[in-house]
């Protein structure tokens, strides 16, 4: 059977309308998950590296102000360009994806790719459900690969040894990435509350 025509199957397109839907809680779950494996500084570092590339993303829509596709039923006042689900997919898989990369053994290398493939797939499901263009999804893809291995090398070429040695900025960081994170999922929980909401009424 044709991919096309099994992409346009009814219970396939549930199934990815609802992947898609829960996609930002897979992605976070996988990366608190994966980082949890790391040690303290590098897992801290990590983390704030996600929190400034999601930041940089949203101030980049606030200036590009490009519109999503027709039918969105993003809010207006939500621009597309770049997409902010594409750059932490990529932020997260790109990194990950680095770290398996450096323990260099077929296991690992096979995470890498896998994760890869499968965080391609999570973005492009913002395409076919029409709340990002093609372009859009690309962007924030790169944006977040990019910003993921110019973090990691910042990272390994010394970020990791200060935070290691520097009880403040330790503390620092550690209380901007749980409020970060505190914020996300605070507001995440309140949008998937009003979108329930909605279709009860």
């Amino acid at each position: 059977m044709p991919m096309l025509e099994v992409v346009s199957h009814p219970g396939v397109q549930t199934n990815l309308s609802k992947l898609n839907e829960n996609s930002k809680w897979l992605v976070a779950a996988a990366f608190l998950g994966s980082i949890c494996r790391l040690p303290q500084e590098e897992a801290l570092w990590c983390a704030s590296g996600a929190v400034g590339v999601s930041y940089s993303c949203k101030a980049l829509k606030k200036v590009i102000r490009e519109p999503r596709p027709p039918g969105s039923m993003k809010p207006l006042h939500d621009p597309g360009m770049p997409s902010n689900h594409a750059t932490g997919i990529m932020f997260w898989s790109t990194y990950m994806a680095l770290e398996c990369g450096r323990e260099g053994t077929p296991q690992a290398v096979l995470a890498a790719v896998a994760t890869m493939v499968g965080s391609i797939g999570l973005a492009w499901l913002r395409v076919l459900h029409g709340q990002h263009t093609l372009r859009q999804v690309v962007v924030g893809s790169l944006l977040g690969a990019a910003g993921a291995a110019l973090w990691r090398t910042a990272g390994v070429t010394g970020a990791h040894k200060a935070i290691r040695k520097r009880r403040v900025l330790n503390r620092l960081l550690t209380v901007a990435v749980v409020c970060a994170f505190g914020n996300f999922f605070l507001k995440a929980f309140a949008k998937k509350g009003r979108r329930h909401k909605g279709t009860k009424t």
